[in-house]
């Protein structure tokens, strides 16, 4: 049987364990929440913020992936053929044998390219952030800041950082924030 589960799936999510360190005075942070609960978001109501968290074999957040020997074969006892089993706590489907032959994870990584343009912004961001902020939240709280309201990458990366803690998240949060403008 080849590897199963080696790739980074999404899953749901509920926040809903850090309710006490939501900042309810913050606009963006109720704004946030009721995007994915309503209107009827208040403290004291578990708002059900579902999130879609990309985990390696539904454990792992890529910042831990890299080195966590849970999930490398040399650590592992493989037999003769290579195959070794899998850690106990991984989600397997009811007919996974918990057979694996090399490592579920490495340290290589890969690379794309995109065209930038004069005023595109990039987003880099850990899993602290990106377990409480979404893509399209990203996108929104940095150009309001850098477009609108004309602040530098570094204040909107602040910005972006102090919201994901203000949503609840006990996670690293780191943000790199690049303005390509056009140098004025």
């Amino acid at each position: 049987m080849p590897p199963l589960l080696t790739r980074a799936r999404a899953q749901s999510e509920i926040c809903i364990a850090q309710l006490s360190r939501l900042d309810w005075q913050d606009e963006d942070v109720l704004r946030i929440l009721r995007k994915h609960a309503g209107d009827d978001v208040l403290p004291g109501n578990a708002p059900g913020r579902v999130n879609s968290i990309s985990r390696v074999c539904g454990e792992l957040a890529v910042s831990r992936a890299i080195g966590d020997v849970d999930f490398k074969q040399a650590f592992n006892s493989p037999d003769q053929r290579g195959w070794w089993t899998g850690p106990d706590f991984l989600p397997y489907p009811e007919d996974h044998d918990m057979k694996f032959n090399g490592d579920l994870i490495t340290a290589r990584g890969t690379s794309d390219s995109e065209k930038v343009e004069v005023g595109d912004i990039a987003v880099f961001v850990c899993d602290g952030v990106s377990d409480v902020l979404d893509m399209d939240d990203l996108a929104r709280i940095a150009a309001e800041h850098i477009i609108l309201k004309g602040r530098s990458a570094k204040e909107a990366a602040k910005r972006i950082c102090e919201l994901s803690v203000q949503l609840g998240s006990s996670d690293n949060v780191t943000c790199v924030l690049v303005h390509f403008g056009n140098g004025n």
